[in-house]
């Protein structure tokens, strides 16, 4: 076999023991209980803010994401957007998994480089339009995400997360493998820009706009779906497994639908993302892109849907606004994270969302304040 597949014969064998073994091959004297939690997990408090003010800001934050175009005269900044944009339709995937169900995943570019890679081959060797090739990407990406979800159901906490890095360096490993179909290290070339009913998207301005459609399509589906039954069953395997069973909660089913929903977003944003940049290599969706996201969302807000959003934003835009800082994304990135951990546990959006619900409390009259639950999110 190629030596390029080298890496992706390892993955497999971690792949593999962790599914059938998670123990390892020599099993410990003590096994750990499966049925109890070792450790505490502790929820920070949910504020709500009034159905009012909810929309006013959702208003608010949708007429200035439309208008900022209008006030960007940089090339530069505007591509940092549009990418940003079509990142964060990935970022909400991952934040209904992570945030919303509970469910680590550390190779959620693994789905962005199937959908990416599929899109632009169909379009570049067989002329298939666009839309087509997107869904048949969205497609192979929902097929792999049940295969992946099924042979690792039983797994959690650093188990999970290793199975789903481990995906993440074998589809990392096909893309620079199969040299005929990805182009190998040098990336697909010649992927042509994103076009509909005769309409191109041929600038970073209408690609903008295109992913901000996609946008707020999702998150009205989203929120909606998180206020239904479908939506608490979710935030309740989160907070325990256990107990969501013994509620009558068919865990297995909902974590494969969220995990599915999260691959589907995922596979689109990577195609957005090829056709974007009409190009796609290995390095532009590997693993050092599924840290990238989970930090964004991090820093941004974990379990808010739309917090990831502004951690998306930043991590774009730093390297495009300092120019030195290019040189050491890995290294801001990882600072920014830890001062979150220490000092903004709730990401940005969360602490500016907490500071907001208490000016807003001081100014009601006395008895009346925000209705609040046990969730993690805003």
């Amino acid at each position: 076999m190629s030596s390029l597949f080298s890496s992706a014969i390892a993955v497999l064998i971690l792949l593999a023991v962790l599914v059938w073994r998670p123990g390892g091959l020599i099993r410990p004297r003590v096994a750990r209980r499966q049925d109890v939690r070792d450790e505490k997990r502790v929820s920070g408090r949910i504020l709500r803010f009034p159905p009012k003010t909810a929309i006013w800001m959702s208003v608010i934050g949708l007429a200035i994401a439309v208008a900022v175009p209008f006030f960007v005269v940089s090339n530069g900044i505007m591509s940092s957007l549009t990418i940003a944009a079509i990142q964060f339709i990935a970022l909400i995937g991952l934040d209904l998994l992570m945030g919303y169900c509970g469910q680590i995943s550390l190779g959620h570019a693994g789905f962005m480089a199937i959908g990416g890679y599929t899109a632009g081959y169909l379009v570049v060797n067989f002329n298939t339009p666009p839309l087509l090739a997107v869904l048949a990407g969205m497609g192979l990406s929902l097929a792999c995400a049940l295969i992946l979800a099924v042979v690792t159901l039983r797994l959690r906490g650093l188990y999970l997360a290793l199975a789903t890095l481990a995906f993440s360096l074998l589809v990392d490993s096909f893309a620079v493998g199969f040299i005929d179909i990805t182009g190998g290290p040098s990336g697909l070339v010649g992927v042509p820009s994103f076009s509909v009913a005769g309409f191109d998207f041929d600038t970073p301005v209408s690609m903008y706009y295109l992913a901000l459609g996609v946008n707020v399509v999702v998150l009205l589906l989203l929120f909606g779906g998180l206020r239904s039954r479908f939506g608490r069953a979710t935030i309740a395997i989160r907070t325990d497994q256990l107990a969501a069973t013994a509620l009558g909660v068919n865990v297995v089913r909902h974590k494969l639908v969220v995990f599915s929903i999260s691959a589907l977003l995922a596979s689109l944003s990577g195609s957005l993302y090829a056709f974007s940049f009409n190009f796609l290599s290995p390095d532009m969706v590997g693993v050092d892109k599924s840290f990238e996201l989970v930090s964004m969302m991090v820093i941004g807000g974990e379990g808010t849907l739309v917090g990831s959003l502004f951690g998306c934003i930043l991590l774009t835009l730093l390297p495009t606004i300092f120019q030195p800082l290019a040189y050491y994304k890995t290294l801001v990135s990882g600072l920014l994270l830890i001062l979150c951990f220490l000092y903004l546990p709730q990401g940005i959006y969360g602490a500016f969302a907490e500071r907001l619900v208490r000016w807003t409390s001081r100014s009601k009259q006395p008895g009346q304040s925000f209705a609040s639950s046990g969730e993690k999110s805003v």
